[in-house]
C-alpha cells in the first residue's frame, strides 16, 4: 500500500468515525424529545383547564369594590352579564343588570332604578333618589372647605365587554357629594385601551355632572386585556354605582 492509499484510508476512517458520532448524538436528541412530548401529552390530560370566570371572580372578591360579595356570586354576575350580546334594548339591559345585582346581594330590591322608571312614566325630567339611599355629607365646624381633600368612596363597578376582562380597574377618587348610578357606553381597542366613553343617560339614575365627569375620567384610566382577535373597536358598557360620602 503506497503512501497515498494510506492517507486516503486514514481520512475516510476519520470521516466515518465523525459521522457515527453525529448519528448517535442525533438519535439521543430525538429520543429525549419524544420523551418530553409524551410527558407534555400526559400532563395535558391530567391537568384541568382553569376557569377564567372563577379566576376573575376571585380577583374581584379580593377588591374593596366588591366587599361582602363572595367569589361564587361574582362568577354568576360575570357569566350572566359579561358575555351577553350588546345589541339589546337598553331597558332590557338595565333590567338584566338590576336583576343580577339584586341576586348577588349588591343592591336592595327596592332601589333607585325603580324610581327612575316611575319618573319616566310620569314624564318627570329629574330622577328622584330615595332619601334612604343618600347620606348627607357633613363637614366638621372646625374644618375649612379648602382643607377638604378627595375621597375614595364605596363605589361599585360593573362592566359588560364580551370576551374581555379588566387588567386595571381604578377605584374612583372624587369630591362629589351626590350618589347614583352612572353607566357609560365605551369603545375599547384591541390593546385594551378605552378610546371612547359617553354617558348613557337611559341607563343612568342621576345627571350629577360631578359624578359623570368622575366616571368618564376613570373609564379612560381603565385597561382591559389585549385581544388581537377582538373587533378593532369593541363596544360595551361600564357602570359606576356611587354611594354618598359620609
Amino acid at each position: 500500500m503506497n503512501r497515498f492509499e494510506i492517507t486516503f484510508t486514514a481520512i475516510m476512517a476519520t470521516i466515518i468515525i465523525h459521522l457515527t458520532v453525529a448519528v448517535i448524538f442525533v438519535s439521543v436528541k430525538i429520543s429525549a424529545l419524544k420523551r418530553e412530548i409524551a410527558a407534555e401529552i400526559i400532563l395535558s390530560f391530567d391537568e384541568e383547564p382553569a376557569d377564567p370566570d372563577l379566576e376573575k371572580a376571585v380577583e374581584l372578591a379580593r377588591s374593596d369594590l366588591f366587599a361582602g360579595a363572595s367569589a361564587d356570586e361574582l362568577v354568576n354576575i360575570i357569566k350572566n352579564i359579561a358575555d351577553k350580546p350588546l345589541d339589546i334594548d337598553p331597558e332590557e339591559y338595565e333590567n338584566m343588570v338590576k336583576e343580577e345585582m339584586i341576586k348577588s346581594g349588591l343592591l336592595n330590591e327596592k332601589n333607585f332604578i325603580d324610581d327612575r322608571k316611575m319618573a319616566e312614566e310620569e314624564g318627570a325630567e329629574e330622577i328622584p333618589i330615595p332619601e334612604e339611599e343618600l347620606t348627607p355629607q357633613v363637614t366638621e365646624k372646625n374644618e375649612k372647605p379648602e382643607e377638604q381633600g378627595t375621597f375614595r368612596g364605596p363605589t361599585r363597578i360593573f362592566y359588560d365587554l364580551a370576551g374581555r376582562h379588566h387588567i386595571y380597574l381604578p377605584i374612583p377618587i372624587y369630591k362629589c357629594e351626590g350618589a347614583g348610578q352612572i353607566t357609560l357606553a365605551i369603545v375599547v381597542d384591541r390593546n385594551g385601551t378605552v378610546i371612547k366613553a359617553d354617558p348613557a343617560s337611559r341607563l343612568s339614575s342621576t345627571k350629577d355632572q360631578c359624578l359623570i365627569e368622575t366616571a368618564v375620567e376613570h373609564a379612560f384610566k381603565t385597561r382591559f386585556n389585549r385581544d388581537q382577535s377582538a373587533p378593532e373597536k369593541q363596544g360595551g358598557f361600564l357602570t359606576f354605582v356611587f354611594v354618598s360620602q359620609n
